[in-house]
């Protein structure tokens, strides 16, 4: 995946397919229990994480703002 701050909903099509499989890992190779995955992350971030994690909460102060 690219790097960058410009979040198409292809590239967010792929995050979602990235958190879709390392839940997969998680759970089905690794057998790792939800609460302890959820609270523990277990591999480094990955070079677009910082700018998904920022879009995702400008995301969330939009939607608070439109309540």
């Amino acid at each position: 995946m690219e790097t960058g701050d410009v979040w198409t909903p292809e590239r967010l099509a792929h995050v979602d397919r990235f958190w879709d499989i390392q839940e997969k890992i998680h759970r089905s190779v690794w057998g790792i229990a939800p609460p302890r995955h959820v609270l523990a992350r277990f591999a480094t971030p990955t070079p677009w994480h910082q700018s998904w994690a920022t879009f995702q909460q400008q995301q969330y102060t939009e939607f608070q703002e439109q309540q």
